[in-house]
């Protein structure tokens, strides 16, 4: 319908009040491929018309949280501008793991992207938990709805009670080394959510198409490096740090960068985006859920990870191309895995990705020390050899779901 000539949808109009149908909302931002510049390429739309990039308004629609975890029951909550603190002020115990791991909460919230014949991406989220116009992937473990999932607020690192876990914890350094299947049985450690499924993973796939479209959504802008910090990436850089590095700079590195401007340009600093710790910098973070197999056709999973996609989703191939990245596959399932390599560091998606291989059991997300200008939130990697085997610059990340 219209009023004043301006179209109202999803509402009901009784001649001088308009309501809303429900208080769901349904939050858009629309991605012009055609326009190589990454900020003035999106354009909100639907309910984020009125949202203004970076405020925390958008922290308040995706909901997430930083808190403890352990044994997949929730603790106390943290202070979301200091995590060396809980809510009521009182130190929280981020390192011994006595407490569990510090871990971002997502509750469901629902994605959905399309791509139409004119190049234009469409990518949106509901904060609808049941709505069948969108898809739940990243809360879905088979056909089973879970209402939060959770992701390690820093690359993992080990621990060894009696029992060798992937934990994520502050104060010490990232585990590397180690192939997707040793860091897969590491994660699993920890244990069942119930006598069937694991709770606790490497990320998965879906769970990192979730964590980019929050941050497509709320910064508006492909480029990441230019909105948070290009990270430890510096090619002259050597230092490692230890998890927790980033603790008291809010969930978007907005306290530090308050304090220190200059060190998120001088790519020898780390980022912080949505409450993770090097969300891109530092290293590579192998992937769980995704495989292409001898004839380059992509296969998906929610659930039962593994080094050959057995029962993964059959979503069939692309021509995957290398470089800049300037145009993705766009749908809700495949999300942002290149099909075009023809940017730059400055135009499109700015990050870059390798082309998929054959047989290629992993997928390396972030980037690491050394690569400057080629990380970002987009940047992907799918190889055939970190499955079996690991690298001095290769971590993951903890889940629970």
């Amino acid at each position: 319908m219209a009023i004043n000539g301006q179209k109202i949808m999803g509402m009901a109009y009784n001649g001088s009040v308009i309501f809303k149908s429900n208080n769901y909302r349904v939050m858009t931002v629309i991605i012009d491929q055609n326009n190589e510049d990454p900020e003035k390429c999106c354009t909100y739309a639907d309910d984020a018309l009125n949202m203004v990039p970076g405020s925390s308004e958008w922290d308040d629609f995706f909901g997430h949280y930083p808190v403890m975890l352990k044994n997949g029951v929730e603790g106390k909550k943290l202070n979301r501008n200091n995590f060396n603190k809980y809510e009521d002020g009182t130190t929280a115990d981020t390192e011994t793991g006595n407490e569990g791991d510090v871990m971002i909460a997502c509750p469901r919230r629902g994605i959905r992207i399309s791509t139409d014949e004119n190049n234009i991406i469409s990518i949106s989220m509901t904060d609808n938990p049941n709505d069948p116009n969108f898809e739940y992937n990243a809360h879905r473990r088979n056909n089973e709805q879970k209402d939060i999932f959770y992701v390690g607020a820093y690359e993992a690192i080990l621990i060894d009670d009696g029992k060798e876990k992937l934990r994520s914890l502050s104060g010490d350094f990232p585990l590397k080394d180690k192939s997707l299947s040793q860091f897969r049985n590491l994660a699993q450690a920890n244990g069942k959510s119930n006598g069937t499924s694991s709770g606790y993973e490497v990320m998965g796939w879906f769970q990192q198409i979730f964590r980019q479209v929050m941050y497509l959504l709320k910064f508006k802008n492909l480029d990441s490096q230019s909105t948070i910090g290009y990270g430890n990436v510096g090619s002259g850089q050597s230092r490692y740090d230890k998890t927790g590095y980033t603790n008291t700079w809010g969930m978007d590195s907005e306290i530090e960068k308050k304090k220190n401007p200059n060190n998120f340009k001088d790519m020898s600093h780390h980022v912080k985006c949505l409450g993770w710790e090097d969300m891109w910098g530092e290293d590579w973070e192998l992937i769980e859920g995704i495989y292409t197999d001898s004839n380059r056709k992509l296969k998906l999973a929610t659930t039962n990870f593994n080094d050959n996609g057995s029962g993964y989703e059959n979503m069939g191939s692309k021509d995957y191309q290398a470089g800049y990245i300037s145009k993705i596959y766009g749908t809700t399932k495949t999300g942002f895995i290149p099909i075009e390599g023809n940017g730059s560091e400055k135009t499109y998606y700015t990050d870059t990705a390798l082309a998929f291989y054959p047989d290629a059991h992993a997928v390396i997300s972030g980037n690491y020390l050394y690569d400057e200008t080629k990380a970002g939130i987009f940047f992907l990697i799918n190889q055939t050899n970190y499955s079996s085997k690991g690298n001095s610059f290769t971590s993951a990340r903890l889940m629970y779901l």
